[in-house]
């Protein structure tokens, strides 16, 4: 950029650096005591282009801001290597892991037999139709004759279970290495907290909790500090 100031106008005005043999033109037409004094200098500023879709420039200028830059907070977190790493990286295979087992478990509960009744179609007493067998084995208290003549033929009730396999309990193991892998655990989030727990045993807790997100909070604050100072300055 070029500051300039103009002692015919007594003001200073920036200008583009493209703009200095203009301004040396300008000079020569006049006297030595009204010639434009200017300095060229180095500064970050925010340019903006309002592009059309079909690629014509529709306006063009510098910052409108005081602090003539752009009016956005941007945060990227972690920078290792160059590269950006999400916060959630770290646990995306424990949550594909879950989702999986969670969707094994809904599977086996859907295709396992829930209060199933199998009831002999010779054991049906007269005037009993299965609508009703079904409705009385629902009701407590509910009697249903049968003929003991024959001791083989009683109603039977199949009451299976879903056959996890383990999966619960596999299920429950990635949820805590969920929590120990991304650091969000039950004393950060409150839940470890009984009635017969000091404050000082809480806050050593939480103080202990956050530990692994120290770096990610204090980023955090760092983000909304920057925000707060472009409202500021706006």
């Amino acid at each position: 950029m070029i500051r300039c100031y103009d002692p015919v106008e007594w003001g200073g005005f920036l200008l583009p650096a493209s703009a200095a043999p203009r301004i040396e033109k300008e000079n020569r037409g006049r006297a030595e005591e009204a010639r434009i004094a200017f300095r060229e200098f180095d500064t970050v500023r925010w340019h903006c282009r309002w592009l059309a879709p079909t690629g014509e420039l529709l306006d063009s200028y510098d910052s409108p801001w005081p602090h003539g830059g752009h009016p956005f907070a941007v945060k990227l977190y972690p920078m290792t290597d160059g590269e950006i790493h999400p916060f959630v990286e770290d646990v995306i295979d424990q949550q594909r892991t879950i989702n999986r087992l969670i969707t094994m478990l809904d599977t086996m509960l859907g295709v396992s037999a829930k209060g199933a009744l199998l009831f002999p179609l010779r054991a049906l007493p007269p005037g009993y139709r299965l609508p009703d067998i079904a409705a009385a084995w629902s009701i407590p208290g509910a009697v249903i004759p049968f003929d003991t003549a024959d001791t083989n033929l009683r109603p039977m009730q199949v009451s299976g279970s879903s056959g996890d396999c383990g999966a619960a309990s596999l299920l429950s193991m990635e949820m805590k290495l969920f929590e120990q892998i991304s650091g969000v655990n039950g004393a950060i989030q409150g839940r470890e907290v009984t009635a017969n727990t000091s404050a000082a045993l809480f806050d050593a807790r939480t103080r202990n909790a956050t530990t692994a997100l120290i770096d990610l909070l204090e980023s955090f604050d760092s983000f909304v500090e920057e925000r707060n100072r472009l409202i500021k300055q706006s």
